[in-house]
Formats: C-alpha cells, sequence, structure tokens
C-alpha cells in the first residue's frame, strides 16, 4: 500500500498491477522485464520486487521507471546473487530478500 494505492504482482501476466485501495479496475500495469514477480515492498517512494524467474530485484520508482537491480541475475546462492527471490522487505538502510529455493535471507545496503 502507497498513499490510496494498492501494488499487486502478477506472476502470470509478469507486472505490478495498481489499484485504488477502494477497489475497481486496474489503474495502471508496470512492467519491467519481471519474470514471475512475487513480493513487493514500496518505501520513500520506491517500489521494490522481487523477479522470481529473473533472480533479481528491480527497484523503481513510481512511474515505473528502472532506477537499479539488486543481484546478478543469476542463480546461485550468496554473495549478491539471488536465486529465486520470492519476497522483500525494506527497512532503514537495508533491503532484505527471502528465497525459497535456499531458504534464505539475503541482505543489500538500500543505495545499492
Amino acid at each position: 500500500l502507497h498513499g490510496d494505492h494498492m501494488y499487486v504482482t502478477s506472476m502470470h501476466s509478469h507486472q505490478v498491477q495498481v489499484y485504488k485501495k477502494s477497489g475497481g479496475a486496474c489503474l495502471q500495469s508496470i512492467g519491467s522485464d519481471f519474470y514471475h514477480p512475487r513480493g513487493i515492498a514500496i518505501d520513500n517512494d520506491q517500489i521494490y520486487v522481487a523477479s522470481q524467474g529473473s533472480h533479481r530485484v528491480h527497484v523503481l520508482n513510481m512511474n515505473g521507471q528502472v532506477l537499479r537491480m539488486l543481484g546478478t541475475g543469476q542463480a546461485v546462492h550468496g554473495g549478491g546473487h539471488l536465486c529465486a527471490p520470492t519476497d522483500v522487505a525494506v527497512d532503514g538502510d537495508f533491503v532484505y530478500v527471502s528465497s525459497e529455493q535456499f531458504y534464505s535471507v539475503e541482505v543489500f545496503k538500500r543505495d545499492g
């Protein structure tokens, strides 16, 4: 949730869909080379999307423009790599990314 909008990932359409909190039709679809997007977090007007199939977290502005990526895109465990990330959370200066593949959490600095 952000303001009066709700952001939802769609694994099948490979997009983030934006709705009003009060309900209704999709207002906007954001796509950014996602492949099976799963988890989503919003913090300080940035959207973090765990893209399970691309092995990355996409960091976007509120208009859907890519600001940066976390992870290398290689399905490897640890060392800045992500393997099938499923969820993402932001707290302070850190971004936490979970992977059900290795039952692990990788930690990244928020500013890259």
